[in-house]
């Protein structure tokens, strides 16, 4: 699963966020009437989104650490009792689940800006505007590479 998340948060946060939407805001930010298409897509990539915040905790908990081979002599009792102690630990002891509910927030805030950006007509659009979803996607993009990298790969 650490894998599969962490190629899902580059995907989105590198691929999607940065190198496509935010680039296209940049340049509509220079031209008003530049023809949105990234941007008007974005939304489409909502539940893959909430998907990654919702599944951030378990991906980035060191309860994987029980995995690797040299707990394989260990009964799997040990296994599900040490990994669900790791897990509960890590959950005590960093702020990842108030990290990820911040950044779920950010996130709503912006889908909900750009679909009221994406349904405004061009002629309405502003130098203002523009800044803001600007400055609110490069707000998740640094929230979501703050999160910490999984223990395991």
């Amino acid at each position: 699963m650490n894998a599969d998340w962490q190629s899902c948060r580059e995907k989105l946060n590198h691929d999607i966020l940065c190198n496509q939407v935010r680039n296209e805001v940049v340049t509509l930010r220079q031209d008003l009437t530049f023809k949105t298409h990234r941007l008007e897509l974005w939304p489409q990539h909502a539940e893959a989104y909430r998907n990654l915040f919702e599944n951030a905790a378990t991906a980035l908990s060191p309860q994987k650490l029980i995995e690797l081979r040299c707990f394989d002599c260990w009964p799997q009792e040990y296994k599900d009792y040490f990994g669900d102690l790791f897990h509960a630990i890590f959950l005590l002891e960093t702020e990842v689940e108030k990290e990820v509910e911040d950044l779920s927030s950010i996130f709503e805030t912006a889908l909900s800006e750009i679909k009221s950006f994406i349904a405004m007509p061009p002629e309405e659009r502003t130098q203002e505007s523009v800044l803001k979803l600007q400055q609110m996607l490069e707000a998740l993009s640094v929230a979501i590479s703050a999160l910490p990298m999984p223990y395991l790969k």
